[in-house]
């Protein structure tokens, strides 16, 4: 792909030709770690990143951004994921358990019971549609986005940071 969007411990970069030139695109964004980013496959330029400061979202491909202050408010966010069955539904790991967005990122609830305060570091869908938590405190499923259980047994003193999913089999790896 020509354009790739990457985020940097200083800031969110773009490149329109494949990588050979970046450019720092940071208008309108404190000088942040970007840990995350999530296109909107629907509405071309709309961009959600997720930051050490919160989530930021720009409308124009990354020239401005605006910081979102509707129910995430400074909150460490770790990784993004989209609903692979639902574009609109997006959710973010941070410091203090999952969120969740049900318009594409601009409005965010939590949806955490069961996590709450822990960290979550990943997240990944299976082939059925649950989605998985990587914690400070161990790995957990969720089957509707909003309540959360343990996995097993063994891992709850594990920082979970990456989680792989058979997608044919949703088997966990």
């Amino acid at each position: 792909p020509n354009v790739i969007y990457v985020g940097t411990n200083r800031g969110m970069y773009k490149t329109a030709d494949g990588g050979k030139s970046w450019q720092t695109i940071n208008a309108g964004m404190e000088f942040i770690t970007v840990f995350g980013i999530a296109l909107e496959p629907k509405r071309s330029g709309v961009i959600s990143a997720g930051t050490n400061k919160g989530v930021y979202r720009s409308t124009d491909e990354g020239k401005t951004w605006a910081y979102v202050e509707h129910g995430i408010e400074r909150r460490r966010v770790h990784v993004f994921i989209r609903d692979p069955r639902n574009s609109e539904l997006l959710y973010a790991g941070t410091q203090v358990g999952v969120f969740k967005s049900t318009d594409g990122g601009e409005h965010w609830i939590a949806a955490r019971r069961g996590i709450e305060g822990y960290t979550v570091e990943c997240l990944a869908f299976d082939a059925q549609g649950v989605l998985y938590a990587g914690t400070d405190r161990g790995l957990f499923k969720s089957p509707d986005g909003d309540s959360w259980q343990l996995v097993g047994s063994g891992l709850e003193t594990a920082l979970v940071t990456a989680v792989a999913l058979n997608p044919k089999s949703g088997l966990i790896h």
